[in-house]
């Protein structure tokens, strides 16, 4: 037990340690106390701390584990979208919210969809699997641009499918295990992976014949697919850092360029880089993103998601702009 005297002299000593601690760390007098009641709590919970062995890097450390830290009287973004979803992942794969609205309202997702369609692709097929097209789908879209006879690996077809969010491609993956079983691969994945209110109705993620009904899915449980995509599937990641890609026949021929549909991948006005993402956009979905970014200090990264959208890139440039401010790191 610790004796009055002893409490006395403990609480000047984390008072002067903490008080030493914002000095160095340069906290400002708007987050100080938000960044003091938390240093106080963790002193309370973890009473070996206040020992004679206490040096101030051990606190500096336990507090730098609850960073990201919200920065007192900030006021939330502006938001237009149906539903966002901002999250930071750190580099041990923990996805932690940072700002949601209506994030748990499952919603239209177009083309957002391929992420799961590029999942099961890679599951059901090896990379080097030739798919054959059988005959031009001609779809709306990015489709209409195969034509029959010619084959292509697996792993080229994806570039096609995330890059220029082709929906031909898609379907392409679909026929080849069947369809309808192919639907239902990608509705019992996301729920392997425990995501409730995401559902598929077809793999490309366009808008179903009247009354019919829509592939959907919450704010949230899109930013943890691609949370676990990052770590689990980083082949599928990594297309969606390309801007552009040569895509080939099985026999070497050239066939058309890939361009994505990213326009914020290659910005390089913010204080991190993009680091991949994901567009969206029908009539009955309004436009969608996922635009995963690289947090400061390269802890890990950032996701931000929007559906239901006026103008995607405009609001995620905003929310980009105000998570760094909003936040300390």
């Amino acid at each position: 037990m610790w004796t009055e005297s002893a409490k006395k002299n403990i609480r000047v000593f984390a008072a002067s340690l903490l008080l030493s601690l914002f000095f160095w760390t340069g906290i400002n007098a708007f987050d100080s106390a938000t960044y003091a009641i938390l240093s106080w709590k963790i002193l309370e919970q973890n009473p070996q701390l206040l020992t004679a062995q206490l040096h101030t890097q051990q606190l500096e450390k336990t507090l730098a584990k609850e960073l990201p830290l919200r920065i007192a009287h900030t006021k939330d973004p502006e938001i237009n979208a149906k539903a966002v979803a901002i999250s930071f992942l750190d580099l041990q794969g923990k996805e932690r919210p940072l700002f949601g609205h209506q994030e748990n309202t499952p919603l239209p997702i177009a083309s957002i969809s391929k992420l799961m369609t590029a999942l099961v692709a890679e599951i059901s097929f090896s990379k080097d699997d030739i798919i054959e097209i059988r005959q031009p789908l001609y779809g709306s879209g990015f489709g209409g641009r195969f034509q029959a006879g010619t084959s292509f690996t697996e792993k080229n077809l994806l570039h096609s499918l995330l890059i220029e969010s082709n929906n031909d491609v898609a379907v392409y993956f679909a026929q080849e295990v069947g369809e309808k079983e192919f639907v239902n691969q990608m509705n019992q994945t996301a729920s392997n992976l425990g995501f409730t209110q995401m559902v598929f109705f077809n793999p490309t993620g366009l808008d179903p014949e009247q009354g019919k009904a829509i592939n959907r899915a919450s704010a949230k449980e899109t930013a943890s697919l691609m949370a676990y995509l990052i770590y689990n599937h980083p082949d599928i990641f990594s297309i969606l850092s390309i801007q552009e890609f040569r895509l080939h026949t099985t026999n070497a021929q050239y066939h058309h360029t890939v361009k994505n549909t990213n326009q914020l991948l290659e910005y390089d006005k913010w204080p991190t880089r993009v680091l991949g993402g994901k567009t969206g956009t029908t009539t009955m979905a309004g436009e969608c993103l996922v635009l995963v970014l690289k947090a400061p200090k390269n802890k890990g990264y950032v996701i931000i998601t929007l559906l239901g959208s006026n103008n995607r890139f405009k609001e995620a440039s905003s929310l980009v702009e105000w998570v760094y401010k909003s936040y300390r790191w």
